[in-house]
């Protein structure tokens, strides 16, 4: 009991692709009257999931091992945290919002950082799981929860 009314006090900031899509609906109706409000704000990796240059592939890949290097998103995503005093960020779609939150937790540690794995994994090639698989178990050590669907109700 303790528990929910603490996060009833608690502002939790939605990080992911589309932030009007499907998923962040669920979640929104997950939450809703469970937390204090609700902020939400794109993840920097949805914009450039299909660059198809090498030069932009390396910086996709340098992003996923040590958190967003573009100081505009990251910025944007920390004053949204600092203005709604966020407790908590659920970064959502598999793997896209993996350098935001390891760059959230890195600049704000008391920050709790959750990745929601509604599908996992999202690549359909052997080299893509172990890519995403990768991914994730390097930026393990950043989060504070990991949900995932589970045919338990």
């Amino acid at each position: 009991m303790s528990g929910n009314s603490a996060l009833g006090r608690t502002v939790v900031t939605l990080l992911g692709t589309d932030t009007q899509c499907e998923h962040s609906g669920s979640l929104r109706a997950m939450l809703d009257g469970r937390v204090a409000g609700l902020a939400s704000v794109t993840d920097s990796q949805s914009a450039t999931k299909n660059w198809k240059s090498w030069r932009l592939k390396f910086s996709r890949l340098r992003d996923q091992l040590w958190g967003t290097s573009d100081p505009d998103s990251l910025q944007s995503v920390l004053s949204v945290i600092d203005e709604t005093q966020s407790k908590i960020v659920i970064g959502y779609w598999g793997t896209l919002p993996l350098p935001d939150l390891l760059a959230i937790k890195k600049a704000r540690p008391n920050v709790k950082v959750v990745l929601l794995l509604l599908c996992y994994p999202l690549a359909l090639t052997k080299g893509g799981i172990l890519r995403q698989d990768f991914y994730l178990r390097r930026a393990a050590r950043f989060l504070d929860g990991i949900v995932f669907p589970s045919e338990l109700t």
